[in-house]
């Protein structure tokens, strides 16, 4: 079976879940994240509030929460069902490149351009740790399933541990 999704031009796809696909369409004007369903190929919402083009985004481990990065420089986090903007973080001071959660669905990392990687408690949307130490932007951040070691890849080549 293959189905074909026709829509604006695209900045990001990622397949999440079992029946839905996340995508992050740049049109002018047009900062929004596309959830598509992956059987019938309809459009099941659209999640807008973000002023900048969205760079990254993922669902929470239970499917329920999506968090999205942004070159406005925040950090929001969605509800699924609804549709809604949750909460917005912020403290990066420049393009949040990636996103990830924990396995427990509780705390979200963020890797920026700012050279700075940040963690947040999703119920309070507070920061709970600035971790500081590359000489370039970061790209890329992972998390080990325990939760305790984070991994970040930087513009210049260079991988940091952290634990």
């Amino acid at each position: 079976m293959f189905t074909k999704i026709t829509t604006y031009f695209l900045f990001f796809c990622r397949f999440e879940l079992e029946e839905m696909l996340i995508l992050i369409q740049i049109a002018i004007n047009d900062n929004t994240i596309a959830l598509w369903s992956v059987k019938s190929g309809e459009r099941l919402k659209e999640l807008k509030g973000h002023s900048g083009s969205i760079l990254c985004a993922t669902f929470s481990p239970n499917g329920q929460l999506i968090v999205s990065g942004s070159k406005d420089k925040t950090i929001r986090i969605w509800d699924v069902k609804s549709g809604k903007n949750l909460k917005t973080l912020s403290g990066h001071s420049d393009s949040i490149r990636d996103v990830k959660y924990l396995s427990d669905g509780q705390t979200i990392v963020s890797g920026s351009y700012d050279k700075t990687i940040r963690v947040w408690d999703v119920k309070s949307g507070n920061e709970i740790q600035r971790l500081d130490g590359h000489p370039y932007f970061v790209t890329k951040v992972s998390i080990s399933p325990d939760g305790n070691t984070i991994v970040s890849c930087s513009g210049g080549e260079i991988i940091q541990i952290w634990s």
